[in-house]
Order: C-alpha cells, then sequence, then structure tokens
C-alpha cells in the first residue's frame, strides 16, 4: 500500500474572518505552501458549480500544466454556518482538490478512484463546514495519505459481451477523442451514477493508459470545452457540437472507432471478454494482464507478487508471436542470433513463464544462468548442433566450466584458437570447485542430467555417446596434463568400450602408461577388442 504526498486546495463561499484576502465571497481559502501558479489553473477549473437544494456531489480528475494530478469533490451545502459562509444564508458549494505529482500518481496507478476512496474513508476531503474551520483554524489537512491498490472493480458491468466491449473502446480511444477536441457525455440525473461507471471503465485499463480519462461528473450550468475532459457528466444534453453523447438510463453507448492496431493488451482484453463468460470472471484476470503489458511497455520485469495463473498464460498463448520475438533478441544480445534461435524453444518449456516474461519484456538476461541453462540443453535435447565458437562464447563470457569444457571439445580446430588451454583452463576451475567428477559422468556418458548440481550421482545409460572418439580423446588427454588422471573413472571406464577407432585405443594406452591413472581405465584399453589387433 504506497504512501504518497499530497497537497490541497480548497475552494469555498466563506466570510472576511475566514478569508486569507479578508474579503468575502466565493474563493481560494487554503492552499498548501508548496502550489504555485497551479493553483489558478486548478479554481479555474472548479469554480463553476450549480448550486441546488439537493445533496449533489461532484468529482472531477485532470492535470495541471505543469504536471500534476488533481482530483476534486465539490459538496452542496445545504443551510451552511451564516457565520462562516454566508450570512445571508444563500446556498454554497465547498471544493476540496487533491493535487499529487506525476510520481505519486503513478504509484497509485494513475487510478483517481483509488485516491477517492483512500480519502473519504480516512475522512481527509472536507465536506462540512466544521471540518473546513478545522482546516482554516486548527490543522491543515495532511500531506499525506496511504492508498490502497485496485485490482478488481467493486461495481459489475452487467451489460452484454458487446456492450462490454463497446464501453472499453470507449475508455481506449480517451487520447484521440481528445486529441481531436471531442468528449463523451454521460448524461444521467445523479453524478453518482456517473462516478460508479466511470470507476469501472478506468480499470479496464492498464494503468499508464488511464492518465488520458479525465472527468467532470457534473457540468450543469458550466461552460465545458469539447476535449477539455474525456468524459463531461450532465443531467441533460449540451448544445454545443464535439459532445459524444449517451444516456445511461436507456443503456446508450457511444460508438467510436477503434484503435488501428491492437495492443497487447487489447488482444488479450477481446479474447478474455469473449471467452469468459461473465465481467466477474474477467475482473479476476484484469490485474494481472495489466501488469504484463505495463511490463513489456516500460521494459521491466513484472512485480513480485501472486498473479493469476490463467491469465499469463492466456496472455503469452494470444501474443506469442510478438512475446517470443522480444524473447529471442534478448537472448540475441549475450550471444549469436542463431544460437538464440536454436535454445530458445528449449527455455520456453524449462523456464517458468513469469521468468520468460520478464526477459522478453526487459530484454536483459544474465548470461551466467544462460550458461547454465545451456549447458544442460546439450545434454537433455542434443541437438544437432555445429557452431561450437557460438557456444564457446557464451561460456567465455560467462565464465563457466561446465560448458567451457564442453564446447572446448566440440569446437573444430581453427586458426589462432587455442582450444587446448581453453580445455585446460576449464578443467583447473572444475578441479578447485569439486565439480570435475560431476561434469565427467556427464560428458562421458549418454544420460542427460537434469542439472549440473543434481547430475553428481547419475549412472549413464546405453545411447549415443556425448563425445566422439576423438572428443574423448581430448579430454582424456587434458585430464593427464593436469595430473588429473585419477579421475578416469566408471563413467569414463565405460566409455572406452564404446572407442571404435584403434588408433585412439593405442594412443590413450601409451598415453596412460607409468601415470596416476585409476587401473580399471588402464585396463579398460588393454581389454579392448581393438588393442591387439
Amino acid at each position: 500500500m504506497p504512501e504518497i504526498h499530497l497537497d490541497h486546495v480548497l475552494f469555498a463561499r466563506v466570510e472576511r474572518p475566514y478569508s486569507p484576502k479578508g474579503t468575502s465571497g466565493y474563493q481560494v481559502v487554503y492552499q498548501s505552501p508548496a502550489l504555485g501558479p497551479e493553483t489558478a489553473q486548478i479554481e479555474r477549473q472548479i469554480q463553476c458549480f450549480q448550486i441546488n437544494r439537493q445533496q449533489m456531489v461532484r468529482h472531477q480528475f485532470f492535470w495541471t500544466a505543469s504536471g500534476q494530478a488533481v482530483c476534486t469533490r465539490t459538496v452542496s451545502l445545504i443551510s451552511p454556518d451564516r457565520e462562516v459562509v454566508d450570512r445571508d444564508q444563500r446556498d454554497a458549494f465547498l471544493v476540496h482538490a487533491l493535487v499529487l505529482s506525476q510520481a505519486d500518481f503513478a504509484r497509485v496507478r494513475n487510478d483517481p478512484f483509488a485516491l477517492f476512496a483512500a480519502a473519504e474513508q480516512r475522512q481527509v476531503l472536507a465536506g462540512q463546514v466544521s471540518q473546513l474551520v478545522q482546516y482554516l483554524r486548527v490543522a491543515p489537512p495532511p500531506d499525506s495519505l496511504y492508498v490502497p491498490t485496485r485490482t478488481q472493480t467493486s461495481y459489475p458491468l452487467d451489460g452484454s459481451q458487446e456492450e462490454l466491449l463497446q464501453l472499453y473502446r470507449l475508455v481506449e480511444a480517451a487520447p484521440t477523442l481528445t486529441g481531436q477536441k471531442q468528449s463523451i457525455q454521460m448524461i444521467a440525473p445523479n453524478p453518482g451514477d456517473i462516478f460508479r461507471l466511470l470507476s469501472s471503465l478506468l480499470i479496464m485499463l492498464p494503468s499508464d493508459e488511464r492518465v488520458a480519462c479525465t472527468f467532470d461528473t457534473f457540468a450543469d450550468s458550466c461552460s465545458p470545452i469539447p476535449g477539455s475532459f474525456w468524459t463531461i457528466g450532465s443531467t441533460r444534453p449540451l448544445s454545443q457540437t464535439g459532445f459524444l453523447s449517451m444516456r445511461l438510463a436507456e443503456r446508450q453507448i457511444v460508438s467510436v472507432r477503434p484503435v488501428s492496431n491492437d495492443s497487447l493488451y487489447t488482444t488479450w482484453f477481446l479474447y478474455a471478454l469473449q471467452n469468459l463468460g461473465t465481467f466477474a470472471q474477467l475482473n479476476e484476470d484484469l490485474f494481472t494482464a495489466q501488469l504484463i503489458a505495463e511490463s513489456f511497455k516500460a521494459g521491466k520485469a513484472l512485480p513480485n507478487q501472486l498473479l493469476s495463473e490463467r491469465a499469463l498464460s492466456t496472455f503469452h498463448r494470444l501474443n506469442d508471436q510478438s512475446i517470443d520475438a522480444c524473447f529471442v533478441k534478448a537472448l540475441a544480445s549475450v550471444m549469436e542470433k542463431r544460437l538464440a534461435e536454436a535454445f530458445a524453444p528449449s527455455l520456453f518449456t524449462a523456464l517458468p513463464l513469469p521468468a520468460v516474461l520478464n526477459i522478453a519484456a526487459t530484454g536483459d538476461c544474465e548470461i551466467q544462468f544462460l550458461a547454465g541453462m545451456m549447458y544442460n540443453w546439450f545434454f537433455q535435447v542434443q541437438p544437432d548442433w555445429k557452431e561450437w565458437d557460438d557456444v564457446l562464447d557464451v561460456a567465455i563470457h560467462a565464465d563457466f566450466a561446465p560448458l567451457l569444457l564442453l564446447a572446448s571439445l566440440k569446437a573444430h580446430p581453427r586458426l589462432f584458437k587455442n582450444y587446448g588451454k581453453l580445455q585446460l583452463q576449464a578443467i583447473q576451475t572444475l578441479l578447485d570447485s569439486n565439480l570435475l567428477p560431476q561434469v565427467l559422468t556427464n560428458l562421458c556418458g549418454s544420460a542427460p542430467p537434469a542439472s549440473v548440481s543434481s547430475a553428481i550421482n547419475s549412472e549413464p545409460l546405453p545411447g549415443q555417446s556425448v563425445l566422439n572418439d576423438e572428443e574423448f580423446q581430448a579430454l582424456v588427454l587434458a585430464l593427464l596434463q593436469q595430473k588429473a588422471g585419477r579421475l578416469l573413472q566408471a563413467p569414463c571406464v565405460q566409455r572406452v568400450g564404446l572407442l571404435q577407432q584403434r588408433k585412439i585405443v593405442l594412443n590413450l594406452a601409451k598415453a596412460t602408461a607409468n601415470q596416476d591413472v585409476v587401473p580399471e581405465f588402464v585396463a579398460a584399453l588393454q581389454q579392448h577388442p581393438l588393442y591387439d589387433k
């Protein structure tokens, strides 16, 4: 639950003793010390209000020219205290504006309704003359507020799928309508109905798209300019052009042209709307889908919190072409593209879906982690891979000895490339870390290990050898050079039995003579069918 900083503007009709200017009438009676010229802009937006004998409540959300979010509540003051507000006992109204920085508003997911709810619960918003006097004479409004994040709307929409789709297109089109100097006009006898509908509409959108959904729920007796707010509420139609009218009681929904290319989120939303059946089920998955969409837009990882598995899976499946392309691009930033394209399908199945989405969204991946996954991939999948220098580059950059040893054994000799030196380097590192016996089990067998750490006790199974005869010979010679012949144990002994070339059998028998090598390995060479031919 984020804590945000608040500035305040209070606007009302007051008598001279309560006026900062010493004059009676409508005016800004309080503004936070940090506020400057933006107060005048806020005052222009809030000073128009139709006063009547009903307890009317108006809510507004808009932005100042300096980029501050403003959320206001206006209430009618019925029979106000004449000593404070109006000695002639005329009707009056009171406006309380909450002003937030762009950064703080983003922390509450650009959700004015979450802010209104928290302010109501904490009784921050002045709604009575007594509270106004308290703020003016005793203590100013609080400068901070804890705001719970809304993940679902509490006001269910019971319309058909077609109606929900039209409503979604309304909020999605907010930036376009504002740019075209147009506004939605919602007509209802009670501004509260408009407020509740808008609350449900904004929760449909990812947080970054809500910034364009400005509104004024009660503009009667005012002269709103089309495009000044995304939505303007009133009890009757406005005569100006530029307003797209919809009567809530008649369930008339304005039809707007969809955005030309659906975003990743819109693709998910349209599918979910058609396939989840009810708004309640859709409501459950909204937050997760929005977090994914926001991560891709911002290039950030998903937040570390509980997410809907259904939404994660569906979002990826519907947008797999785009997401998978981002995933491969991220891999290609630390390895050759051809290797990234071959390696990616294995990672898709090996990694949890949130991890896949994080890599695709951020474009970042840890090469040390990838090197370990790649090592296991070569044993588990045994791909027909030829470009081992690509793998060698990954192993060197990741400083991952198991993969370095594997790649340096399998890479084809090239000029100015000392593979033998790399083999010795890898073996020494594995000796120092006590991982060499485990890696030898992997290299000399044919059983795919689950992971480097869990393969230490695995037994090789019959099948195609990981190393061909020449590669196995290079491994043995490198081990002897590093004085590690004592580790040529069971898996290596079994691999000797699979040798197909007499020359290699004889070479290894000669190389191991008079060396510190386990007797079983020497015996396996001497007992090989090709040894005496």
